[in-house]
């Protein structure tokens, strides 16, 4: 195969996979349901946006709460200090986490697509730290290295969990990827002016997916 031809297979290469419990993307990630359920409920909007890309969207929104609490952090290390910023990260992350499943909006996708891009999020904690280390704040350079790491490799969602995932349960009738991937294209639908099938009976199927998947 041509260097042309590897690097065309790389790109078409599937951002997610179906199997017996549900989509499983490229980013670890589990919604339950299945390409032939989300064709009979949401066909309209398929039309419009592949569902590639829907699948995308709820991901970066399910990860938003990292998102915010990276830029939070880092705003307030610049701003203030590093208690006053540990503080802001952790409420920031429990606190988006716990609403953002209920709180899709469409237009901000893109910007936290943009945000929480590697380069753009790594290159902002470089540029601002580094600034930080030049004034002699080394605990606050410190503590920022430390926060980009535990929210980077989910050890700081893995940590606060057990206190999130109750009140997850109470808020909501989904897990929160199904939330929100059901969220995202409701939302298409009332942009593109186009209809949907039954919320109710898309949720019952993406439960019934779940729990199989957990046993």
């Amino acid at each position: 195969m041509t260097d042309s031809g590897a690097n065309n297979a790389r790109a078409e290469a599937p951002a997610f996979v179906e199997l017996p419990h549900g989509l499983f993307t490229a980013e670890g990630v589990w919604f339950h349901t299945t390409v032939a359920d989300l064709e009979d409920f949401a066909g309209p909007v398929l039309e419009r946006i592949s569902l590639r890309d829907l699948l995308a969207q709820a991901t970066v929104w399910l990860r938003s709460p990292d998102t915010l609490a990276l830029w939070t952090v880092l705003t307030a290390l610049l701003l203030r200090d590093g208690a006053v910023a540990a503080v802001a990260g952790l409420v920031a992350f429990s606190g988006w986490a716990m609403l953002s499943p209920g709180l899709v909006f469409r237009p901000l996708i893109r910007v936290l697509g943009f945000l929480r891009h590697p380069l753009v999020v790594g290159g902002a904690y470089v540029a601002g730290l580094s600034w930080l280390g030049t004034g002699g704040d080394t605990w606050s350079v410190a503590f920022g290295l430390v926060w980009f790491v535990l929210v980077r490799w989910a050890v700081l969602e893995r940590v606060l969990s057990p206190l999130i995932k109750p009140v997850l349960k109470k808020l909501y009738g989904l897990p929160p990827a199904d939330q929100i991937l059901r969220g995202v294209i409701v939302r298409h639908a009332l942009a593109q002016r186009v209809s949907v099938g039954d919320l109710e009976a898309m949720e019952k199927r993406m439960l019934e997916i779940a729990n199989r998947h957990r046993k």
